[in-house]
């Protein structure tokens, strides 16, 4: 199967189902993270407390993914669109962590990062939730760039943000 970008409806109806689950804001988190950051699923798995927040808890809108956690094996800036910020705050109010190294989105034990499988299955479900068929999440980070596109970035700048 072949990923293709999200209509802008369908975004909206993968936003809504991912705020109807039992774990609402960690998964609005994950899909907003992916779709607006153009985020791999298993980069977004791998977050930690401290690159969203400083340590003050102020949500940073720019932070660098060191290369052991990306797929080409380089350092990358990532930038937080205001939905994923928006997402971040709602999150935090509900999760307490333990510590700027705690996992950002954590699984069901509550001490370890999603794993990335984990991450792709969630996302997989929360799509046939919404109703869209024959996509992964990898459309998630498709859709990041066609937004890019489709407000008139480059093609240099959209490759430097997909990394």
């Amino acid at each position: 199967m072949s990923a293709r970008p999200l209509t802008k409806n369908e975004a909206k109806r993968l936003v809504a189902a991912a705020g109807n689950t039992r774990t609402a804001e960690r998964d609005t988190l994950l899909v907003l993270l992916c779709m607006t950051s153009g985020l791999r699923i298993g980069e977004c798995c791998s977050m930690k407390v401290s690159d969203c927040f400083d340590s003050r808890g102020r949500v940073r809108k720019q932070f660098s993914l060191d290369a052991k956690r990306t797929k080409s094996n380089k350092t990358r800036e990532v930038y937080l669109h205001p939905e994923a910020v928006r997402a971040l705050h709602e999150y935090i109010s509900v999760k307490k962590f333990k510590s700027p190294t705690a996992p950002l989105l954590e699984g069901q034990r509550g001490n370890k990062n999603i794993h990335s499988n984990s991450g792709q299955v969630i996302v997989k479900q929360l799509m046939e939730d919404a109703g869209i068929e024959n996509n992964s999440s990898h459309a998630l980070r498709k859709t990041c760039a066609t937004m890019l596109r489709r407000s008139g970035a480059d093609l240099a700048l959209i490759q430097s943000v997909l990394g």
